[in-house]
């Protein structure tokens, strides 16, 4: 099957936030909290385990994520780590990337984080990465951040909200899975906690 245009990524992208909400009006949150901040989700883990990509793609459903039918190939892009040095989404082809749009303020964003660490700490020497996106902050406020808490996972700098446009991001956390060979495999709008083997043989069913 031929991989998507750009043009109809967008609308299909569309669709998927229409169907995460995104498209609705805010529900309402308390005076400290930005408007398009999402909540948390606090379904419990699926359980029992999982041996095929099949039941990997079903499991993602059943925590709220979109599961993409069509061949829609991630834009690519180039931000800036931390200490500068330039990466590509390319770079990590061969890879399944789990890609997190978040910022500091964010109460649900900081919620799953921990997760994505565990995650990530399990999984990383495996075709695996978590590129946590951030949204239009200073770099330093950032860096503190992450000192703080400990989180290890490469960090990109959306400084001026043009990869979070790209990729029609409304609401944080925002999250994409992609596969090795570049496709998107799924997207969701609000938090998860990933914790747990189950989650680690997901990903391990998708490399």
């Amino acid at each position: 099957m031929k991989k998507t245009s750009l043009l109809l990524f967008l609308l299909l992208l569309a669709g998927f936030l229409f169907a995460n909400g995104a498209g609705e009006d805010a529900s309402e949150t308390p005076a400290e909290t930005p408007e398009n901040q999402e909540t948390v989700d606090d379904a419990s883990s699926p359980g029992g385990l999982i041996s095929t990509r099949k039941e990997a793609l079903d499991t993602l459903a059943s925590i709220g994520m979109t599961v993409f039918d069509e061949e829609i190939e991630a834009p690519d892009f180039t931000l800036s780590l931390l200490d500068g040095e330039s990466r590509m989404l390319s770079d990590y082809r061969g890879k399944v990337v789990f890609l997190n749009f978040w910022a500091t303020w964010c109460g649900p964003c900081r919620a799953e984080m921990p997760s994505m660490q565990g995650l990530y700490a399990d999984l990383e020497d495996e075709d695996f990465v978590i590129l946590a996106i951030n949204q239009l902050e200073d770099p330093g406020v950032v860096r503190e951040f992450l000192e703080t808490e400990g989180f290890t996972f490469p960090v990109l700098m959306d400084e001026n909200g043009q990869v979070s446009f790209q990729y029609g991001v409304r609401g944080i956390p925002t999250t994409y899975i992609i596969g090795p060979d570049g496709l998107v495999i799924a997207g969701k709008v609000g938090t998860h906690i990933y914790d747990g083997s189950i989650y680690r043989d997901l990903f391990r069913q998708l490399m």
